[in-house]
């Protein structure tokens, strides 16, 4: 019976445990991925912001060559899969022969006339909006609002794949301070529970068979110790009964006798 409620006790308390470590995982995996995105969302932002503005004031300057220049610098920039600056109708830019690639992404920015990014589980795309301000409209339809678009794709795998180990090595180490938590709570639950609660089988089953000695070896102050005591004040008030029981058979003899 105690290596039954040993082990119940101790299947309720593990599974709990990996139970809640389980969904700490999930939820440290939810809170990277999500810190992750944030930042890199920023960075696009900052990122785009900072080659529409290179891009408009080499448009000012009146100076296609320059602008060409600074399309072709912007697309070998590291840490991004692709930046592409793209015209109102969804080609790349300064490239007539282009196919038309963006046009639903270049719709939507019409439409809104705010920047939107697209995300995926392992990557991010960010479209940024090149309006057609006042002073565009030398070289641009003034009724356009909107002369086209920077597209900046970035992939995210490396920082999924740092979330994934970073989350794996947590769990792993969960489950190994698991198995020295079970180690040290099976030694507890045995020293305080198991051992006294199978002590006091032993002696109620000396009990049954007509043994009152009753010497346990529960040494505890917890519920435990006082079922102890409770079982040994019961057997000293029933040795009494007995022992008066016995004195009045005994009178009852002799005065039969008599």
């Amino acid at each position: 019976m105690g290596k039954k409620l040993e082990i119940k006790i101790l299947s309720i308390i593990f599974s709990i445990i990996i139970a809640s470590i389980l969904l700490a995982g999930m939820f440290t995996l939810y809170v990277q991925r999500e810190n992750t995105y944030e930042l890199s969302r920023e960075r696009l932002a900052a990122t785009a912001h900072v080659i529409t503005v290179s891009l408009e004031r080499s448009m000012l300057d009146s100076d296609a060559t320059v602008s060409k220049n600074l399309v072709s610098a912007i697309q070998n920039l590291e840490d991004f899969d692709s930046i592409q600056v793209l015209n109102a109708e969804g080609r790349a830019a300064f490239n007539a022969e282009a196919p038309i690639t963006e046009a639903e992404a270049l719709n939507k920015i019409k439409s809104t006339g705010k920047q939107f990014m697209e995300e995926q589980w392992d990557s991010l795309v960010f479209y940024m909006p090149l309006e057609n301000k006042k002073e565009c409209h030398d070289c641009h339809d003034s009724s356009i609002k909107m002369n086209g678009a920077i597209k900046i794709a970035m992939s995210l795998k490396k920082e999924k794949e740092a979330t994934t180990r970073f989350v794996t090595l947590v769990v792993i180490g969960s489950f190994v301070s698991i198995i020295f938590m079970a180690f040290v709570m099976t030694k507890v639950l045995r020293k305080y529970v198991i051992n006294p609660i199978k002590s006091l089988e032993a002696q109620a089953a000396k009990m049954s068979d007509g043994d009152l000695t009753f010497k346990s070896e529960v040494h505890s102050e917890d519920e435990i110790g006082r079922l102890d005591d409770s079982i040994k004040k019961s057997l000293v008030s029933l040795s009494g009964i007995l022992q008066r029981v016995r004195d009045v058979s005994s009178r009852i003899a002799v005065a039969s006798d008599a």
